[in-house]
């Protein structure tokens, strides 16, 4: 019974960002990738990946790993239909991407929209943030995003106050201070056309500097449309003020 449930709640999700003819195609590039993905080196790619998550999970004493469709969880918003499912970063991305950049880490809070079970959030706990979010609205995930906070075994932790938020992002105010802005293809289009407008409005009543790290940017076009942005690299999409 749940799994059909999940599996009309994927159906309406689908339809609402598709269309029939979007969902039509979606479904026969679903049957695609399942056959791609039933390949040998498909499989050793996965068995891979999955290592690597099940690797820092051990490490760290958390448990961040695993994909989850966003159709498999409660949440109470009606946003839960633009948002895409869960997958953790790759910590060497993370770390590599994050030292490139040089940043003042300490002029800086770093939000991670759509944080899961906060993989993000510990490792940006590693450079010295003045702090460090987490905002995602599916309960279930929140729930053990707080345990790998208060389990995990971070001895290189370098920011001292971590806060994680239980609530839609459609809801949530941009603090009024230089900011990264982190995302991990957290959105459908339509949703991100909004927060992208959130950000925008944000900056024109307290412009500052941001800096957006827009991993698995399926819908980074919204972003190069923003004025006051430049992009500065293509994949993951990384975005910073213009000077002024």
């Amino acid at each position: 019974m749940k799994a059909k449930r999940a599996l009309l709640r994927r159906a309406e999700k689908s339809l609402a960002n598709r269309g029939v003819i979007g969902t039509f195609r979606y479904c026969l590039g679903a049957v695609g990738n399942c056959i791609r993905s039933a390949t040998p080196s498909a499989r050793q790619a996965q068995a891979y990946r999955d290592a690597m998550h099940l690797e820092f999970d051990r490490k760290f004493n958390v448990d961040t790993g695993g994909t989850f469709a966003v159709a498999g969880f409660e949440i109470n918003s009606k946003n839960w239909i633009y948002a895409t499912g869960y997958g953790p970063v790759n910590e060497t991305d993370f770390i590599e991407i994050m030292r490139e950049q040089n940043l003042p880490c300490q002029e800086f809070t770093f939000i991670d929209f759509g944080s899961g079970k906060g993989r993000a959030v510990l490792l940006a706990a590693t450079f010295p943030f003045r702090k460090v979010i987490g905002v995602e609205f599916s309960a279930e995930l929140h729930t053990v995003a707080e345990s790998n906070i208060s389990q995990c075994r971070v001895e290189e932790r370098k920011c001292g106050e971590i806060e994680l938020l239980c609530m839609d992002v459609a809801d949530y105010q941009l603090p009024e201070m230089p900011l990264v802005i982190f995302m991990n293809n957290p959105f459908e289009r339509l949703m991100m056309a909004d927060f992208v407008e959130k950000v925008k409005q944000s900056f024109a009543s307290h412009p500052r500097r941001l800096v957006v790290l827009y991993f698995d940017p399926k819908h980074a076009t919204l972003w190069d449309g923003v004025e006051f942005l430049t992009r500065v690299r293509s994949s993951p999409a990384i975005y910073e003020t213009k000077p002024a």
